[in-house]
């Protein structure tokens, strides 16, 4: 659990949706000393527990990558989510990350096993207000966090299938970038908590 007044807390997520809107390959580390400075509201983060399986696709220059999957992390708060799927081959100088982004709870009756659901977005006009949105970033770079490319998707199709628990779900993403920056495909398992 990290503390802060509720003012910085507003603050900080602000420019964090902000980055998301023009960037997101570039994230505030949640676990960063600046939290303990702020004693007055509680605030909690919520590791999730996340697994990727799939994770290929063109991303800018970084063109039909496949697997090589390194990590996948994720964090929940009280009604949205962030997880992060990241690939990369060294030898061949190149990395990928998904960046996926729930704006919603993880529980949400709509992300019931056998759902399949298209998000739109119009980065003009912003997200389309749902109580559920799902938008998908796409970074790439010769290597992790040496990010060129940083590209919010224009449509992400989710299909969600059962985990091998009762608590745990199976997002299947697909992700298109405009201006033929390419697609994306992965999939992510994930515990409800």
């Amino acid at each position: 659990m990290k503390t802060m007044r509720g003012w910085a807390m507003v603050t900080i997520m602000g420019a964090m949706a902000i980055g998301v809107s023009i960037g997101g390959c570039s994230s505030i580390d949640p676990n960063a000393d600046v939290w303990e400075s702020w004693p007055d509201t509680t605030y909690v983060e919520t590791p999730l527990l996340v697994d990727a399986t799939q994770h290929a696709g063109t991303i800018g220059a970084v063109r039909e990558f496949d697997g090589e999957i390194f990590m996948a992390s994720g964090y929940s708060y009280e009604d949205w989510a962030t997880i992060e799927v990241r690939s990369q081959n060294r030898a061949a100088g190149w990395a990928a990350m998904s960046v996926l982004h729930i704006s919603g709870d993880l529980a949400d009756p709509a992300l019931q096993p056998g759902a399949r659901l298209t998000f739109q977005n119009d980065y003009e006009r912003g997200y389309d207000g749902a109580s559920l949105f799902i938008d998908v970033v796409g970074c790439s770079g010769p290597e992790d966090n040496q990010w060129e490319d940083d590209i919010p998707a224009e449509e992400v199709t989710v299909t969600v299938h059962e985990g091998a628990t009762p608590e745990q779900r199976v997002l299947h993403f697909e992700a298109t970038f405009p201006d033929g920056m390419g697609q994306v495909e992965g999939e992510v398992s994930y515990e409800l908590r």
